[in-house]
């Protein structure tokens, strides 16, 4: 008889090999009784807060964090928290299409749930938990790096979008628990262990060959639709960077102020003109003009002396 193997899943027993299948349930029920503790404690008044979380961690935030990244940080950090935030989706939608996990709402269990609209796919891992903890470590080392050790607690941002995730009862203990440990690995092997990239010098994205290679992985691969937006956002963003100087971090707060400016009015605009053009997908077309702005922000800022 064929074996159907699927992590934190229903259909686990298998008349051919009944003490696994009895093991599998068994830990299933262990993270359903977790679920529904950490929902009884923490009660009903958390749900807005748990949603704040959530949305937080949605694959559709990260084409403005990116934004706020370079304001602060410059194109280079821009764009390696561009790079982890499209590692850590893609690494998640495939390992979601792999083990096909049922969530636990799609169970038996007496587990609450809401805010189903950010739980597409499968359940596991969870790509909330992997991509805040891939992103925010970054931004926790860069800060360490500079002296400010209080950039550790920025850690805290990926915790509690995970426990949020708990919380609305769209993933298991094990999916959040795996994404952090996939998050933290992806930033290991591509920021911390071979070092951050010195300003001066051009992140390899940048490369033509890698805009190609990019716009294929969004169409050919079975990704999620946010996972292809954040691809094409980072796609347009580096080769755009690519023709223009890179964007250095700011030094003064009343630079900071201009360069907000900068960025904000322009996409605010666009968002109104999307708005009044009732276009379809209308959320993408202003993430691509966020990232063709966000390319010439290098120019843009030196030009204005900012």
């Amino acid at each position: 008889m064929r074996i159907r193997i699927q992590a934190c899943g229903v259909r686990w027993f298998d008349p051919m090999r009944g003490r696994e299948g009895k093991a599998v349930m068994q830990f299933l029920l262990w993270q359903a009784h977790i679920l529904i503790w950490l929902q009884t404690v923490m009660g009903p008044a958390w749900q807005r807060m748990a949603i704040l979380f959530s949305q937080l961690g949605n694959y559709s935030t990260y084409p403005f964090l990116t934004g706020f990244i370079l304001l602060i940080g410059g194109t280079e950090y821009a764009l390696q928290t561009g790079i982890l935030a499209v590692l850590a989706m893609v690494n998640a939608d495939l390992l979601k299409l792999l083990f096909l996990t049922k969530r636990p709402f799609e169970t038996p269990y007496p587990i609450h749930f809401s805010y189903l609209e950010s739980a597409a796919g499968a359940s596991f891992p969870s790509g909330h938990a992997e991509v805040a903890m891939a992103v925010y470590a970054l931004w926790a080392y860069a800060l360490w790096q500079r002296g400010h050790k209080r950039g550790v607690l920025l850690l805290l941002f990926p915790l509690g979008i995970g426990l949020s995730r708990l919380y609305l009862g769209v993933h298991w203990p094990l999916d959040v628990f795996s994404g952090w440990i996939f998050g933290w690995v992806l930033y290991e092997w591509t920021i911390r262990r071979p070092g951050s990239f010195p300003e001066s010098q051009r992140f390899f994205i940048l490369r033509p060959i890698w805009w190609i290679f990019l716009l294929l992985l969004s169409t050919r691969i079975a990704l999620g639709l946010d996972t292809q937006m954040m691809v094409r956002f980072l796609t347009v963003f580096a080769g755009t960077a690519y023709f223009f100087p890179v964007a250095p971090p700011f030094v003064l707060k009343r630079q900071l102020f201009w360069r907000a400016l900068v960025i904000g009015v322009p996409i605010f605009f666009v968002q109104i003109l999307v708005q009044k053009m009732s276009l379809v997908n209308g959320g993408e077309y202003i993430r691509l003009a966020l990232a063709l702005w966000l390319g010439c922000a290098g120019f843009v800022f030196r030009a204005l002396k900012i």
